[in-house]
């Protein structure tokens, strides 16, 4: 949620800048006035409970005073009280304030909401937020937000192109939106606007690593595999290593036939992660004739010491072992991803080669036969 705590940063620097605020107002103004401004200063040098107190003193004046309520919820906001928070905005809203502060209340609310994942609710105050301030960026973002989690990713996508026009030229750590606009638009599949969108950052933050490995998803996505293994190695020079990164460099390095490199990555990847193995069991079985078989086989048997009931790996290392004729060992592991997947048409037809081989001939024609009658309801 960083989007959260710099927008609840913001709010609050803009909001305690000034006082005025039209309202109703009942006697004692001077002193409502004086405890509002004394409050504001408690609030900047970071004493937020005495400061609350005094915004508190002033709702037993006036309960409707907008200022003081709006102070209260970013002040309940940033200690996570969002019901609290939500109270004291709703009628922060509904007490005439000025344009300027109006937009904020709303803005605050719908965070407020968004926090408590009532994003309907959401929606509507940042849209009444940005009813009054429509290049407001903070509420566009956060409109992109919410239709992100809620799988609309073109209207996400259109929000953030929105930002990105109104940012114009925007400094290196204002690129956020960039960088979600061209990871929505990958996963939509318009692959040359997010390739566009992400060179932009890029070109203005060369040394995050991470927008080269999503530069190389991409291009690897448009067949592109020399120019998205290039970028994959950068991020990995830039000091980007995860198992995400290394999978996909070993894929790569496999697209691109360095199989000894390839294998080298994708055991990077397990050693970071063990569950990584689980995303080359599809490549152990198209490289079973390469030299590394052998190191192959070493990160697989390495994931099922973490991950026994792997169903991915156990076929690939029994599917390996038949193929090596070492048959107690492939048997091993045939017989025990029986018992996980007994529906899996190639377990059976593997096992009863195994069975077949040592002899065993009515045990591998049952499982021909099982096999055969999978096969046919497939």
């Amino acid at each position: 949620m960083f989007i959260a705590r710099v927008l609840a940063t913001a709010s609050f620097l803009i909001l305690t800048s000034t006082l005025a605020w039209a309202g109703p107002r009942q006697e004692p103004a001077t002193s409502i006035r004086a405890k509002m401004q004394q409050g504001l200063e408690l609030a900047r040098s970071g004493d937020l409970e005495n400061a609350e107190a005094l915004f508190q003193e002033i709702l037993q004046i006036n309960s409707q005073h907008g200022p003081a309520r709006l102070q209260l919820g970013r002040l309940a906001m940033t200690r996570q009280d969002f019901d609290a928070a939500i109270e004291h905005l709703e009628v922060a809203t509904t007490t005439k304030p000025r344009p300027q502060r109006l937009y904020l209340a709303w803005h605050l609310l719908g965070r407020a909401r968004f926090m408590t994942e009532d994003y309907g609710a959401a929606r509507d105050a940042f849209e009444k937020s940005l009813e009054i301030t429509p290049k407001f960026i903070p509420g566009r973002k956060m409109l992109a937000e919410i239709d992100e989690l809620e799988g609309d990713y073109f209207g996400a996508l259109e929000s953030y192109l929105e930002v990105i026009e109104l940012e114009k030229d925007p400094e290196p750590d204002t690129l956020e939106a960039r960088v979600r606009a061209a990871n929505l638009a990958r996963i939509m599949g318009a692959h040359e606007l997010a390739e566009c969108r992400l060179r932009e950052v890029i070109e203005a933050q060369p040394e995050e690593g991470y927008l080269h490995y999503l530069l190389a998803i991409i291009l690897k996505a448009t067949g592109r595999n020399d120019a998205a293994l290039a970028s994959c190695e950068r991020a990995v020079e830039l000091g980007v290593r995860e198992a995400p990164v290394y999978v996909t460099l070993g894929d790569l390095y496999y697209e691109t036939m360095e199989l000894t490199k390839s294998i080298e990555a994708l055991g990077k990847a397990v050693e970071l992660d063990p569950a990584a193995a689980e995303s080359i069991a599809s490549f152990a079985l198209s490289s079973l004739t390469t030299e590394d078989f052998a190191a192959l086989l070493s990160l697989l048997e390495k994931h099922l010491e973490t991950h026994p009931d792997n169903v991915n790996t156990l076929y690939s290392l029994g599917v390996m072992y038949v193929r090596e004729n070492e048959l107690e060992n492939a048997k091993e592991y045939l017989l025990r991803l029986k018992k996980l997947a007994p529906d899996h048409a190639q377990v059976h037809y593997n096992l009863g080669m195994v069975y077949m081989r040592e002899g065993r001939s009515d045990e591998g024609q049952a499982e021909m036969a099982r096999f055969q009658e999978l096969k046919a309801k497939e």
